[in-house]
């Protein structure tokens, strides 16, 4: 999820409210087990809701391993898949260095375990622009792709 969150720095803080995909929307990040390891969670973006049709970058080095019934059209150039109900499509703010939903498919909702409101930087220690002692160093994440 570079450049909006640190991998060797950063801790989220993940509200398990929206765990299952309750309340989430367009643009928000979540934290979810990962498809392919249900040992491993992952950061990641959700870019496409159930019913969207997303069109998959042919310059991705990502393979897909979605069903056969979930492309729409592929002729070589471009791929375009439709989300089913109860799923998400998710991808790394750093796409060319993400493995995201281009490399293991639409993700159901039912490994969304919380949705990432904080992230709290470690490496800037535990004291503000003032020198003053601050324990709550995190900033809020904002979804930007909502008009609020």
């Amino acid at each position: 999820m570079l450049p909006t969150m640190q991998n060797n720095s950063d801790w989220v803080h993940a509200v398990k409210s929206y765990r299952l995909g309750r309340g989430i929307d367009m643009g928000d990040c979540i934290v979810a087990l990962k498809p392919t390891d249900p040992y491993h969670y992952v950061c990641k973006r959700i870019t496409g809701m159930p019913g969207d049709v997303i069109l998959v970058d042919p310059s991705s080095s990502s393979e897909l391993t979605n069903t056969p019934t979930e492309i729409i059209k592929h002729d070589g150039f471009n791929k375009y898949i439709k989300v089913p109900e109860g799923h998400v499509w998710v991808t790394g703010d750093n796409l060319s260095a993400s493995l995201d939903s281009r490399s293991y498919s639409c993700i159901p909702m039912g490994l969304i375990k919380g949705k990432i409101v904080a992230v709290n930087s470690a490496n800037r220690g535990l004291t503000n622009e003032e020198g003053k002692l601050w324990f709550w160093n995190f900033r809020k994440m904002e979804n930007s792709f909502i008009d609020k």
